[in-house]
């Protein structure tokens, strides 16, 4: 996925994946965010992206970030 992101920074597709992999199976949302942040700043109509920045607040206990 690395590869893929260093070839083309909007390869929205990898940028998920790597962050559902580091928040699911790392734990940590703390570091899967930043990868969400870019897959949206390339696609900021993506609800999958949109509910797993939703999630790592959530892991945060900074859930009242993701309101408007």
């Amino acid at each position: 996925m690395y590869q893929v992101i260093a070839q083309d920074a909007q390869a929205t597709w990898a940028l998920r994946r790597l962050g559902l992999h580091v928040l699911i199976h790392d734990r940590n949302a703390d570091a899967a965010l930043p990868h969400f942040q870019a897959c949206l700043r390339t696609d900021d109509r993506d609800r999958t992206t949109w509910l797993a920045i939703g999630e790592c607040y959530r892991r945060q206990g900074t859930l009242k970030k993701g309101r408007y």
